[in-house]
């Protein structure tokens, strides 16, 4: 009988071929982004900076502390488990980004809090995912509780967050949560029915974002959407708990993009209140939904593709390797094999070629969007030169020379 593979030889023969996917999906995308890559190290540095300061700066709220942030980081110095810990500089800087990016295009101008808030909700993500995926026993008994939280917009603090002996990194994350949901409701009551606002961006009134008239029936409150986004992006967070080789064949495309799109959502729409802009047509709500979205999308891509082998191995599904199982289904379906069929599925030429041909397919995806939103392409794809930059590193590096 022939005896299968152990696992761990399988994976370290297939990171150099995962290795080069990540360099040719790296070569690609940096063609097709050319004019934007050149600045891309400069703009993350910067990136970086300004998140490493901003965390400085909320270290001083009393929801968080600095001492709060640094006991946790110790903790990370002994537990490999919590090194993600060490991503909440880049996740800040990445988070207010995203938020003076949607500002400018939108408004042509940028606001502090703005930034705050969806630099907030980067961290307490980054936080939220990482005790998820690689601490579950420490963040598992106060889901319900974070989900109230986030439900009453920061109001009902469940006394589970006052429990003794809990472990500093839960606290960390339920106190960012607080921190992001009291920032929000700073700027206008969020929470409330019924916002008004005059809507000041640069477009036109026959433009979709342009507020809707009293009684319109196609008005729709951006406080409503954002309270919405984050209960989704919660779920969404949840749910792929549960997306692992060992529970389900695949899952659905909702839990795995949705952990990415509604976040970005949520930050979009923070921007809009930020600017008082509360209410706007339901049209240009969903214009702005598409656009976030295919911007999450290819985050997501490239996240997925960098982690591939590594969800592989903790049999964890991603974007990927679930777009894979869709295009040719796996003859198997107990996890062990499971795994061994998407590591193999890295040494088909096919898959590199499907993974390229997705991440042209999302770019042109963001531009068509943007259009479609009013906003020039130009303004944007900046950024997503910037996450591909971070994402795919040395393999983008070298057309930016050219």
């Amino acid at each position: 009988m022939r005896q299968r593979c152990p696992i761990s030889i399988l994976l370290a023969c297939a990171r150099p071929v995962h290795s080069d996917l990540v360099g040719r999906l790296g070569h690609a995308l940096s063609r097709r982004l050319a004019s934007y890559m050149a600045q891309a190290p400069r703009r993350v540095a910067d990136h970086l900076e300004q998140g490493l300061a901003l965390l400085t700066v909320l270290g001083a709220q009393p929801e968080l502390g600095e001492e709060k942030i640094e006991r946790c980081r110790l903790l990370a110095d002994e537990d490999g488990r919590l090194r993600f810990i060490y991503n909440l500089p880049a996740s800040a800087g990445f988070g207010a980004a995203i938020g003076r990016t949607v500002e400018r295009a939108l408004f042509g101008k940028t606001r502090r809090s703005a930034s705050v808030i969806t630099a907030l909700l980067n961290v307490f993500m980054t936080l939220l995912d990482g005790l998820l995926d690689e601490a579950y026993e420490l963040i598992a008994p106060e889901l319900a509780a974070l989900r109230a939280l986030v439900r009453s917009g920061g109001r009902r603090r469940d006394a589970i967050f006052a429990r003794p002996g809990r472990h500093p990194l839960a606290a960390l994350c339920s106190s960012t949560a607080e921190l992001w949901l009291r920032k929000v409701d700073e700027l206008g009551r969020l929470w409330q029915a019924g916002c008004d606002g005059q809507f000041s961006a640069r477009h036109g009134a026959n433009e979709p974002w342009a507020c809707a008239a009293a009684g319109d029936g196609r008005r729709a409150s951006a406080a409503f959407a954002f309270k919405e986004a984050a209960l989704k992006a919660l779920a969404a967070e949840f749910a792929s708990r549960r997306a692992r080789f060992d529970e389900t064949v695949a899952p659905g495309a909702a839990v795995l993009f949705g952990r990415t799109r509604w976040p970005h959502y949520c930050q979009a729409l923070a921007c809009v209140i930020a600017h008082r802009a509360p209410s706007t047509t339901a049209a240009g709500l969903a214009a702005l939904r598409r656009f976030m979205f295919a911007t999450a999308d290819y985050a997501a891509l490239l996240d997925d593709v960098c982690d591939y082998l590594e969800d592989c191995e903790a049999l964890r599904w991603n974007t990927v390797s679930c777009a894979l199982q869709r295009q040719k289904r796996l003859p198997v379906v107990e996890p062990a094999a499971v795994q061994t069929a998407l590591v193999l599925r890295l040494t088909e030429k096919e898959t590199e070629k499907f993974v390229i041909a997705k991440g042209l397919r999302l770019l042109d995806a963001i531009e068509r969007a943007a259009a479609g939103l009013g906003v020039n392409p130009t303004e944007v794809f900046p950024l997503v030169a910037d996450l591909t930059y971070v994402y795919l590193g040395e393999s983008t590096r070298a057309r930016t020379a050219f």
